[in-house]
Parts: C-alpha cells; structure tokens; sequence
C-alpha cells in the first residue's frame, strides 16, 4: 500500500490514534500511528503503520 498509493494518502485514510475504530485508544500517539481494526468469524484483527520516536516505519497486524 505505502509503494502504491504513498503514505500521505494512507494518513488520509486509515484512523489514527483517537478517531475511527481506535478512538479509544492512542489517543496521545495520534501522529504516530494509522491502524484499522476488523472481525471475521470471532477474529479480531489491528494492522496499520506506526512511526517510531526516530522516525522509522513499522508495518504490523496482529491477529487474535
């Protein structure tokens, strides 16, 4: 997605912290982080994109 579309656009998109289906959480994270959530069939997903204090990009999705 980050190659394809840019990560200005996915800013745009994804939820950050305190909006969307995290607006309970990350709410003092919310320029570092760009997450969805999502079900399916009793799964709960969370994936997104996440600076670190440096500056790096992580890409993650936890399942459970």
């Amino acid at each position: 997605m980050k190659n394809e579309f840019g990560m200005e656009r996915i800013k745009v998109i994804l939820p950050t912290g305190g909006t969307g289906t995290i607006s309970n959480y990350y709410k003092a994270d919310s320029n570092f982080i760009f997450a969805k959530t999502g079900t399916l069939s009793g799964v709960v997903a969370f994936s997104g994109f996440l600076y670190t204090k440096k500056g790096k990009l992580l890409i993650f999705s936890t399942l459970g």
